[in-house]
């Protein structure tokens, strides 16, 4: 590899909450060699998991939570063509930089895996040639490289993910279900676009097969709303979706660049009242995944593919200028749009019950039931505790004593 390769992973930043990331940069390569290949109706990628620590008469619940020590990604597409291999073997490569590839992706599988195998099995104007190697992180890089005849297997690579850190591992979902909903989630775009081949996830130990594209026609497809927006110059789209059976509790904002999610946010920090599932009407809960999409997004993507760079201030002599607070302001109106019947019936609910409360129990803020401090109950986020209803009211009064202060000495 030309380049310190240890110095370089050690410099790659990938937190450890974002610990099935290499697993989804692998995919990504799988699917670029997919359209590489030219497709076809049988195109697939297979991601398997391999767990350790599986000890005789293991009840199935543990072997669903044993940890995961290794990915195996496979796929039938191009393969490691000479080309392929040595945009691979060059540090920071441009190679796939109109797909928003930043070249460091392989840096990151050496973040979270001891190493990574390659087989990978490619056309030859003389036929079908299988290469080999490992990926170390020692200086060299790439260990045991072969290349050898192979007339009589088929093209696609695999690349295995070898020797899970703990650090990485104890943050990385569990089940083959949560992995196979963080695949969609990550390649929703894709998804929606029909831009991706048949995937599926295996767990080796418990025996589950799972068709991501079934999850995500049957799951997610009915449930989608899309919008745009725009800040500045700047155009933006959103995808919106009510998820029906997820696990997940809470209600998320995905920013998304070249087709892949990159960073999230928990909705409840920008909306205090999304705090719990929202119900539909007919007797089912739901929360809510939003995807944001824009060429502004795909220009600032970070280099390791977990953040945007965003103006820290507007820069009114810029055309393209953003800076992240107006864009997430943006965000949140048009969210809060899309929810503006939902968030209102929480609200009255919220209102009903503070009323209650305060009359029945808490007099002392009696004054905050007036009309003109309505502002000030809706601050309020969604507790049930009584103790914790308490503080936030005592807060609000006195809030609302130092503004009627501050207003009174400005007339002064």
């Amino acid at each position: 590899m030309d380049a310190d390769l240890v110095g370089r992973v050690q410099n790659t930043r990938l937190p450890h909450g974002k610990a099935l990331l290499p697993v989804l940069e692998a995919v990504s390569n799988s699917i670029h060699a997919i359209e590489d290949s030219g497709g076809g109706p049988r195109s697939r990628i297979d991601v398997s998991i391999v767990r350790g620590g599986i000890l005789p008469g293991m009840i199935e619940e543990d072997r669903h939570r044993a940890p995961i020590e290794e990915f195996r990604i496979r796929d039938d597409g191009v393969g490691f063509t000479d080309a392929n291999y040595k945009s691979f073997t060059t540090s920071d490569s441009t190679f796939k930089a109109e797909r928003g590839g930043k070249g460091i992706g392989r840096f990151i599988w050496l973040k979270a895996f001891d190493r990574a195998t390659v087989a990978s099995v490619f056309k030859t104007p003389t036929g079908n040639v299988l290469r080999g190697f490992e990926f170390r992180k020692v200086p060299e890089g790439i260990v045991g490289h072969s290349l050898e005849p192979a007339p009589d297997r088929t093209r696609g690579s695999e690349v295995r993910l070898i020797g899970f850190n703990p650090l990485y591992a104890d943050k990385c979902p569990h089940s083959a279900e949560t992995i196979a909903r963080r695949l969609v989630e990550h390649f929703l775009i894709r998804f929606a676009s029909r831009s991706v081949p048949d995937m599926f996830v295996h767990d080796e130990t418990t025996g589950e097969h799972i068709h991501l594209n079934a999850i995500f026609d049957e799951k997610v497809l009915p449930h989608i709303s899309e919008m745009s927006f725009s800040v500045g110059n700047e155009q933006f789209s959103m995808q919106v979706i009510h998820l029906h059976e997820s696990m997940e509790t809470d209600h998320w904002v995905h920013l998304c660049a070249n087709e892949r999610e990159v960073s999230s946010e928990n909705l409840r920090k920008k909306i205090p009242e999304l705090n719990r599932k929202l119900h539909d009407g007919n007797g089912s809960t739901f929360v809510v995944s939003c995807y944001v999409t824009g060429e502004f997004l795909d220009r600032n993507v970070s280099q390791e593919r977990t953040d945007f760079y965003f103006d820290r201030e507007q820069d009114f002599f810029a055309d393209n200028s953003i800076s992240r607070a107006d864009f997430d302001k943006a965000v949140e109106a048009k969210i809060r749009e899309h929810l503006a019947g939902y968030i209102a019936e929480i609200k009255r609910e919220k209102r009903s019950e503070l009323e209650r409360l305060i009359r029945a129990e808490m007099p002392e803020y009696t004054i905050l039931l007036k009309p003109e401090y309505a502002h000030a109950l809706d601050r309020i986020p969604n507790v049930t505790n009584k103790q914790d209803v308490e503080a936030e009211l005592h807060r609000a009064f006195r809030d609302e004593e130092v503004r009627l202060k501050q207003r009174a000495n400005a007339i002064k």
